[in-house]
């Protein structure tokens, strides 16, 4: 009998509770998002900078439509990103914290030909 794959069991609500600890630790003022379909779960607010952040379960990505979104809040300035574990979510709160440019590789919502998602 072929032995079937353990499922990822992490809950996207784990990655969710360790960006809401991350941002108290931290002192991030932290929006929960709702209403709009496609609009990223999060708005972070950290000493003038602003990240909107999606969250999603490992392993996922934004959809086409949560790109389509994130298109277009570039458009006005906004940084989009996404994260899909604990340490995703740990690496964009230390570099929001720190001032640093935000993680290339969380960042969605580019130009369709510029994509890599």
């Amino acid at each position: 009998m072929p032995v079937r794959k353990k499922k990822n069991t992490i809950q996207e609500s784990v990655i969710e509770d360790e960006l809401s600890r991350q941002c108290e630790i931290h002192g991030i003022y932290q929006h929960k998002n709702t209403g709009r379909n496609g609009i990223p779960d999060r708005l972070l607010i950290h000493e003038g900078r602003h990240w909107f952040v999606e969250l999603k379960r490992p392993g996922e990505k934004p959809t086409e439509l949560q790109r389509a979104v994130a298109r277009e809040l570039k458009c006005h300035g906004a940084v989009t990103l996404w994260a899909d574990s604990v340490e995703s979510v740990q690496e964009i709160i230390a570099r929001l914290w720190s001032g640093d440019d935000p993680p290339s590789s969380r960042i969605y919502g580019r130009p369709k030909n510029l994509e890599k998602l």
